[in-house]
């Protein structure tokens, strides 16, 4: 489970359910962390230019908060989509906002232990299969 703000705070385990990356004021919630929190919209902004300029996928983002199951998506959209999820809630986790370079960093260390496994296992077909998107 992801416990935002707005959970901790009616535990108690934290002093206030108000978002601590954004100015809005707003209590944390899931739509809030994911969508809404000014400093995760400048995350997926970037994130957006990133694909549109460095893949040949042009995906309406509008359905990131859609669980990964739309066949139309590349398995490295959905991935990447996925690890976005996973660095926006491990920074939540360390009080630490978003940043999409520091995930940029994690997607490119994740594509080179692929790579090594793919390249080991002789399974470089799937590999290329999921990274061909990248120009």
């Amino acid at each position: 489970a992801i416990y935002t703000d707005i959970t901790l705070f009616r535990w108690k385990v934290v002093e206030s359910p108000i978002c601590k990356f954004c100015d809005l004021k707003e209590e944390q919630t899931l739509k809030h962390l994911y969508w809404q929190c000014l400093v995760t919209q400048r995350f997926w902004t970037l994130f957006q230019n990133w694909i549109d300029a460095n893949t040949q996928q042009y995906p309406d983002l509008q359905w990131i908060m859609i669980p990964m199951c739309n066949s139309g998506v590349s398995k490295f959209l959905d991935f990447s989509i996925a690890t976005a999820k996973l660095h926006i809630h491990r920074r939540k986790c360390m009080d630490k906002p978003p940043s999409f370079f520091v995930w940029l960093q994690q997607l490119k260390e994740w594509r080179n232990l692929e790579k090594y496994h793919a390249i080991s296992t002789g399974r470089t077909k799937s590999y290329v299969a999921k990274w061909s998107f990248l120009k």
